[in-house]
């Protein structure tokens, strides 16, 4: 009766795929996680629906189920008639355990009705997250074929910008324009104001002398971080120079 209320439940898969056994220094919950990636692995290369070990306790109570049956650990004919009943034909077992360090990674698709081996494989990988998903991936495309996994290099970041000496000589030299043309307009303006007696005359000149001196300021700081490494720093003085003299 147990039996046929098995068989009525279990919406048959045809793939059992068993948590990963973790050998020492592997973290135990990388069996069910490994598991989890196996099963995505086989449905998408066979098709069929894999029954996980979880599946098997939650919702047919597989060990309460095997006791009222009388099955102990070595029946394994009464086992594999529950796992007949389940609808069962194939399990995929596999392990994964440190050595030398890497990551070794067995896996075998055995037929539990005859309790023999289909298929195995075994790699290594290195001890990191990504290569050893690659090496379980490769694994289940050697037992079940289909397309072969690849790995996927990740994007490079974006390099991020950063100000060189010639971006700042830009900005000196953008700067000087505009404090050399600011200079010219008050001069100008001061010059006007004392054809005309005005007494505000003598501080807007100042003020154009101020935005002059500025400017040959950052005329010469603009040259030099433009040819720094460059021609001689005396070529800095070169603006200064010109930009006096048109003051002047």
């Amino acid at each position: 009766m147990v039996l046929v209320a098995l068989a009525l439940l279990a919406a048959p898969p045809k793939i059992a795929v068993l948590d990963a056994r973790t050998g020492p220094g592997v973290d135990p919950a990388m069996g069910p996680y490994l598991a989890q990636i196996l099963a995505k692995e086989v449905q998408s290369r066979t098709g069929a629906a894999p029954l996980l070990s979880a599946d098997v306790t939650a919702m047919l109570g597989f060990e309460r189920n095997k006791r009222m049956l009388g099955c102990s650990e070595e029946d394994s004919q009464c086992l594999a008639e529950i796992t007949g009943a389940l609808g069962v034909q194939e399990v995929l077992a596999s392990s994964v355990a440190i050595a030398g360090g890497r990551y070794l990674v067995s896996m075998s698709l055995l037929d539990p009705r005859h309790a023999r081996p289909l298929k195995r494989t075994a790699e290594s990988a290195p001890i990191d997250h990504d290569a050893l998903l690659l090496v379980v991936r490769r694994s289940a495309w050697e037992i079940f074929g289909g397309p072969e996994p690849v790995i996927i290099a990740a994007a490079a970041p974006a390099p991020s910008w950063r100000p060189t000496r010639r971006t700042w000589a830009v900005v000196a030299g953008g700067g000087a324009l505009a404090l050399g043309g600011a200079g010219a307009i008050v001069g100008a303006n001061a010059l006007s104001q004392a054809h005309a007696g005005s007494p505000t005359a003598l501080a807007r000149a100042h003020l154009a002398d101020g935005l002059f001196a500025a400017a040959v300021l950052a005329a010469g700081a603009g040259a030099y971080l433009w040819f720094a490494g460059g021609p001689p720093a005396a070529v800095a003085v070169l603006p200064a120079g010109v930009i006096v003299a048109v003051a002047w």
